[in-house]
């Protein structure tokens, strides 16, 4: 298994990410179109269906070019297998509801569906955590879904990864320190962790 590197987005990177986003949602078409622009953009409705996706990647490119956009790339194998949209708390002009008193949120993950179970998502929070450690912030959260339980019954969105694990699984932020604090919006779990 070829190494993953993980590094702060950066234009240099604007290639890279584009690419990631292009090919990443197989098993979700409808969030095709996203391109990581549903917390950042006040004017979205949140639409990130295929149609958005000539939209919203043009945007996201201009926003990267300007160094708006903040968040950690993963790469390997000579190209982008991880995104971690996390920042500070304030640089979310459109939050859709989450609340909290963290210093940095990590928000979502993307990760290409050939790199699914192999550590990125643990990697690119590691990175994070070091990366907000050293900017001087001592607190994130995190907004993760709970796992169904054995007695759910099967929610077709449920079921595919995107929709169950974009906001990172749970387990790695247990294991990376996070403590569950309460209950989040959207049915999630408000996660936080002392940096």
């Amino acid at each position: 298994m070829a190494p993953v590197r993980v590094q702060p987005l950066e234009p240099a990177l604007a290639g890279d990410f584009l690419a990631l986003f292009d090919r990443a949602f197989p098993d979700n078409p409808d969030w095709s179109g996203c391109y990581c622009l549903y917390y950042h953009c006040p004017k979205s409705p949140g639409e990130s269906s295929p149609a958005t996706a000539a939209a919203h990647r043009a945007t996201m490119a201009e926003r990267i070019a300007a160094g708006l956009q903040r968040g950690f790339l993963a790469t390997a194998d000579g190209r982008a297998v991880g995104w971690l949209n996390a920042r500070p708390r304030e640089g979310y002009s459109n939050p859709r509801g989450y609340v909290g008193e963290a210093d940095a949120w990590a928000m979502c993950f993307v990760v290409d569906p050939a790199w699914r179970g192999r550590g990125v998502s643990t990697a690119l929070l590691a990175e994070a955590l070091a990366a907000f450690r050293a900017e001087g912030l001592r607190t994130v959260e995190a907004f993760a879904k709970p796992a169904p339980s054995a007695d759910s019954p099967p929610d077709g969105l449920e079921r595919d990864f995107a929709t169950a694990a974009y906001k990172g699984p749970l387990s790695t932020y247990l294991k990376a320190g996070f403590e569950p604090v309460g209950p989040g919006a959207h049915g999630t779990i408000v996660l936080r962790a002392t940096l």
